[in-house]
């Protein structure tokens, strides 16, 4: 049974003890079952022209804050498992980015290979405790409007357009 529950918006939040005191001391009291870690930053241009920042925003919002929140709520699913044999999931969103190397993203993807190698071990690890583990790698497209396009920047032609993509998939525009 899945129920409505809040969703909280983390992305500002880098330390540990601000995810502990900003996320988890707010909703630790509650019987939660599923966490979802869908956090994305991505810059797309040459390694050498991101900022520190830029590449400090990408591993914190990317693996740092996946990571800690896992840690944070493995005790509550394991405990939920312990007392009344209940599953829990955790969620990790990976990316298209992660199946290979991709130039001008280069950062990006080696963030969200971590997160997939972090999710497959953890699978294996915390199975015995009621606790799924899955990854889920999206792909992006671009928009067909071509205001948007025009606004996008050169490096994200490495990402097919809606309209290729579902002609090389076989998809009508009824589906």
């Amino acid at each position: 049974e899945i129920k409505a529950l809040p969703a909280y918006d983390f992305a500002v939040l880098f330390t540990a003890a601000d995810l502990q005191k900003g996320i988890y001391d707010k909703v630790k009291h509650l019987d939660i079952s599923i966490l979802v870690n869908n956090a994305v930053y991505a810059e797309a241009k040459p390694f050498e022209e991101l900022s520190l920042s830029q590449v400090h925003q990408m591993m914190a919002y990317n693996c740092y804050t996946v990571t800690l929140l896992t840690k944070l709520f493995l005790e509550n699913f394991k405990a939920r498992w312990a007392a009344k044999k209940i599953r829990s999931l955790i969620v990790n969103t990976s990316a298209g980015a992660s199946i290979a190397p991709m130039p001008y993203l280069q950062m990006f993807s080696a963030t969200k290979i971590f997160c997939n190698y972090l999710t497959e071990g953890l699978g294996f690890e915390l199975a015995e405790f009621g606790i799924d583990v899955m990854g889920i790698k999206s792909f992006g497209l671009q928009p067909e409007d071509k205001e948007e396009t025009r606004l996008l920047d050169s490096k994200t032609r490495l990402i097919p357009r809606e309209s290729l993509y579902k002609q090389l998939m076989g998809v009508t525009a009824t589906q």
